[in-house]
């Protein structure tokens, strides 16, 4: 990890889309405030609407908060130019339109374009990068193959590749093991906390609160674009806090032969409804 200095701060960060020039601004955002360091994994969680992508792009640079402000290593975000930002930092959006003839490999290399002298031609070092890239994400065998072609999993698994191929020092991944299925959910957290235990900041929206207990160092949970906890695991995901925020009754396995696990039980419309506790052996 890094010092005492931050490398991504959130302050008093507030957003709002307005609706017409007359009108208030719907907000979405509103007083969220975060401090995340080099070799960290962030978990960021809460249900739909949260404010969760919208976070997510403000820290990437590609929204200006209406209120607070992010910084990069001490350096408000804004006044970093985009190819220097890139160089930092690197965004997976939950969708990623690209032309469909490009080859799986043609795509990762898109990562490597920060990089480029003089912004034309890859060099062989790029390529040696692109193909590790792909290979941490079980991507390489349809390198030739066109994006078009694959699948909604193996798409997203090119493009997290082409985040990786990119080697920035912050990765910003918004639901990236939506389209997979278990073996390569796994596998892709496997690759974001072993990014984080190579020295990275890695922040990821998801809905898999338990995939976060797993893997994540740190979560921030949104509720109604508001902060409604902040901290490990252990602190921010129980029943007790999940509840209210998701409205739902809130199921926590305890065993002592395997991890803890957390499942919804039934829908609630009340805040204090009762919390249900079951103990496996």
């Amino acid at each position: 990890m890094s010092g005492t200095v931050s490398t991504l701060k959130a302050n008093n960060i507030g957003f709002a889309y307005s609706r017409t020039a007359h009108a208030t601004g719907c907000h979405v955002l509103r007083d969220v405030s975060f401090d995340a360091r080099l070799g960290e994994c962030w978990g960021i969680i809460g249900p739909n609407g949260a404010g969760k992508s919208t976070l997510l792009r403000i820290l990437a640079g590609l929204l200006q908060p209406t209120a607070g402000g992010v910084s990069l290593n001490g350096t408000a975000l804004h006044r970093i130019t985009p190819k220097a930002r890139a160089r930092q930092l690197a965004y997976l959006p939950q969708r990623f339109e690209c032309d469909p003839s490009l080859s799986a490999e043609q795509v990762v290399l898109l990562g490597r374009y920060p990089f480029r002298s003089l912004g034309l031609f890859e060099s062989a070092a790029d390529y040696e990068i692109a193909r590790a890239a792909m290979q941490r994400t079980d991507t390489l065998a349809f390198a030739d193959r066109p994006i078009g072609s694959l699948s909604g999993g193996e798409t997203q698994r090119v493009h997290l590749a082409a985040v990786l191929a990119q080697q920035p020092q912050i990765i910003l991944l918004d639901e990236p093991t939506t389209a997979l299925d278990w073996k390569h959910q796994l596998a892709i957290f496997d690759v974001i906390r072993t990014s984080a235990a190579e020295g990275k900041l890695v922040i990821v929206v998801t809905h898999d609160l338990n995939l976060a207990a797993r893997y994540c160092d740190r979560l921030l949970l949104i509720h109604a674009g508001q902060v409604a906890a902040i901290g490990s695991a252990d602190d921010v995901l129980t029943p007790e806090i999940l509840t209210p925020v998701y409205n739902v009754a809130v199921a926590q396995t305890d065993s002592r032969n395997a991890p803890s696990m957390l499942y919804p039980v039934a829908p609630t419309t009340s805040a204090t409804a009762t919390i249900q506790n079951e103990s496996h052996t």
